[in-house]
C-alpha cells in the first residue's frame, strides 16, 4: 500500500508535502516500524512524497470509512 502510484488510490487525496512534512516526522519518531518501513522503501521502491502521500492517504481513508470526514492537516 505504502509504495502505490498516485493512479491506484481508490479516491482523490490532496497531498501537499509541505502542509504533512512535520507531522511525518513526528510520527516517524513515535513509531519505530514506521521508520523501518520507510527506510526499508525509499528509495529503491517509492519515492519520498509518495511515501508519504500513501501514509497519510491510508490514515484519512480509515477515518473517512469511520465516519469522521475531518483532515488531520
Amino acid at each position: 500500500m505504502l509504495s502505490r502510484e498516485i493512479d491506484e488510490l481508490d479516491y482523490e487525496f490532496d497531498f501537499n508535502m509541505e502542509s504533512y512534512a512535520y507531522l511525518a516526522i513526528v510520527m516517524s519518531k513515535l513509531d519505530r516500524n514506521l521508520l523501518a518501513t520507510h527506510l526499508r522503501l525509499i528509495p529503491d521502491m517509492v519515492g519520498e512524497e509518495s511515501f508519504w502521500r500513501n501514509y497519510f492517504y491510508e490514515i484519512e481513508k480509515f477515518k473517512f470509512e469511520l465516519g469522521n470526514s475531518q483532515k488531520i492537516v
